[in-house]
């Protein structure tokens, strides 16, 4: 029997927080109610380093830095004015009240507020919030669609039992910390009015089939064998359907919550079935083989054949294989771990099955035809008004960096940054995801890689100062590589604004006449939060193409995977400029290059 666990925090958002213990607790994260099953004890590693909260001052030091290149002097005396004001009004009471939530948690100050970051989010997951990889091929293994489901469901179904049943984590002997694998699998995001909610579900053994507009509840053992599945999936293929209810989880957020409710009166179990599977394996129609195609049909495609709450696993006819992942309970270097499983698997069945051992229910839905017409014409909307380009730039990689004695990832950040100028002739804030892991109950800080000591290269170039370019590339790198770090043990700006701006939030509910700081409206600080180079670095030997949404609406959205001997871009934006970025960003890459080698 299934049994229903695991919501995230508080889910029925309050509007109004009565008193200060009240809103202590919407941010308090607990780990029993974060699902401690048998299997927690070892995924959690309560030994290890809790995330720090970084000193006000400290953090109000680093901000005073962050904006500097990304604002003019009049807004910076006005902005100065304003965190002087903070400082002195404000912002110690908020800085005592999350060292309280610190001590009182049991996990980490910022997890309660990460929450809230994406269930409290009203906007579409596809393009908005789930992120999209397309794996590395294996050419003698995943031959056709049907093997590579069958491989797929094998290996998936196998981690999933080692995480449930022994804690077993591909990252295990890494010193980071395993909670995120417990929401890896069988776990959706369940549209809410005004909030949404994670649930985890436990004891589970089957997978959900997207296949010619057919939903497939697959149940399976781990008896169940290679040949059958590939029997099962072929038999699937031969039939076709008219589900198209995935048309929903494509929609924005409290829409999709009203259509489920009237969804549930009549299919209550079969929304449970897909809710409770493991993951959702998708038998695509259109071919992705390479990095060019696959952007636009893993990231957000027209079709009805997907469910975006959950983790979706889409094969293309050719075998390859792509991930769109809903975000909000991993990050995705927990991703990278499940694709190192996949790639590594070797099934192993004992013998063949002598009896069937696999278990097959086709989900019905009611049609509801025109409301259905008018969310795919949305779905539409969102997928043309998203540009997509992809680049894999074959001149060099890590190893020849390496050899430069460069940062590779800073070289690429400087690369973003030139070629952003040039395109656009400012400089723009940049914002780079930066992994906490080593923290227990650790995610991500936010790397603001639009340091002063690169605006300073950036002008050099400009100037064609080559000899100056030189000297101050290689400081624009220390810069980096300092921030880097800092974000690395959890002493960022982002994340611990955030989570005071929230608390100020709260207060103003609570408290007659109270105001939030002017600090958190200041054009400074909306300046920086405005992403006009989202970036993040998946970088991995079985990753093809990491791609997702520009976090604002004249920004970029920048996925890369820097290899041996290439990097691989994936680039979007909302104002049709993706393809001149990318032109601008070989150039850049080049010139950095040629640079570094007269150096």
């Amino acid at each position: 029997k299934m049994k229903r666990y695991t919501k995230r925090i508080i889910n029925n958002r309050r509007k109004i927080i009565i008193n200060k213990e009240k809103t202590r607790e919407y941010y308090k994260r607990k780990t029993n109610a974060c699902g401690k099953t048998k299997i927690t004890p070892k995924l959690e590693r309560e030994n290890q380093k809790r995330l720090p909260l970084p000193k006000l001052e400290k953090t109000i030091e680093r901000y005073r830095e962050y904006i500097r290149p990304i604002i003019d002097e009049e807004t910076r005396k006005k902005t100065e004015e304003k965190i002087e004001k903070f400082e002195r009004e404000t912002g110690e009471q908020l800085q005592k009240d999350l060292e309280q939530l610190n001590e009182e948690t049991e996990t980490s100050y910022l997890e309660g507020f990460w929450d809230s970051l994406y269930l409290d989010l009203r906007c579409p997951n596809p393009v908005n919030v789930n992120p999209a990889f397309m794996l590395t091929h294996k050419e003698e293994e995943y031959k056709n669609q049907e093997e590579t489901a069958a491989r797929i469901i094998k290996a998936t179904h196998h981690i999933h039992r080692d995480i449930e049943e022994k804690g077993k984590t591909p990252d295990e002997e890494k010193d980071e910390c395993q909670a995120q694998y417990r929401n890896l699998f069988a776990t959706a995001r369940i549209p809410k009015k005004g909030r949404d909610e994670l649930l985890k579900y436990e004891d589970v053994n089957h997978f959900i089939i997207m296949v010619n507009n057919q939903i497939i509840k697959m149940h399976i053992t781990k008896d169940t064998t290679k040949e059958e599945l590939i029997k099962t999936i072929k038999k699937l293929k031969e039939t076709k359907g008219e589900e198209t209810i995935g048309i929903w989880t494509a929609q924005e957020r409290d829409e999709w919550a009203e259509e489920r409710k009237k969804i549930i009166i009549e299919n209550n179990q079969e929304i449970e079935d897909i809710d409770s599977a493991i993951a959702v394996i998708i038998l695509e129609n259109h071919v992705f083989d390479k990095p060019e195609n696959a952007s636009r049909i893993l990231l957000c495609s027209e079709t009805t054949q997907r469910w975006y709450d959950k983790l979706q696993i889409i094969i293309s006819p050719t075998g390859h294989v792509g991930v769109n992942m809903e975000h909000t309970g991993y990050d995705g270097l927990t991703l990278l771990g499940y694709a190192k499983f996949l790639f590594d698997y070797q099934i192993v069945d004992q013998q063949e099955a002598v009896e069937q051992t696999i278990k097959i229910k086709k989900l019905k839905f009611k049609k509801e035809k025109e409301r259905e017409e008018e969310a795919k014409k949305k779905l539409i909307a969102l997928d043309q008004a998203t540009t997509h380009k992809t680049l894999t730039f074959t001149q060099f990689g890590k190893i020849e960096m390496k050899k430069q004695k460069t940062s590779p990832d800073a070289f690429v950040q400087i690369a973003f940054q030139l070629a952003y100028n040039r395109l656009r002739n400012h400089f723009g804030s940049t914002y780079e995801s930066v992994m906490t892991k080593h923290f227990y109950h650790g995610r991500t800080e936010t790397q603001r890689s639009a340091t002063n000591e690169l605006k300073e290269f950036i002008e050099a170039m400009k100037k064609k100062d080559i000899e100056k370019a030189k000297i101050l590339y290689r400081k624009a790198e220390k810069a980096h590589i300092k921030r880097i770090k800092e974000c690395q043990q959890g002493e960022g700006v982002d994340r611990h604004l955030y989570a005071l701006h929230q608390l100020a939030i709260h207060r103003e509910q609570r408290i007659s006449g109270y105001e939030v700081p002017d600090i958190f409206s200041d054009r400074a600080y909306t300046t920086m939060k405005t992403d006009m180079l989202s970036t993040s670095n998946c970088s991995s030997p079985y990753v093809q193409l990491f791609c997702f949404g520009a976090t604002s609406a004249k920004g970029f959205g920048i996925g890369y995977v820097i290899k041996d001997h290439e990097i691989i871009f994936g680039v979007t934006d909302y104002q049709k400029e993706s393809p001149a970025y990318v032109e601008a960003l070989q150039q850049a890459l080049l010139d950095l290059q040629s640079l570094l080698n007269e150096s």
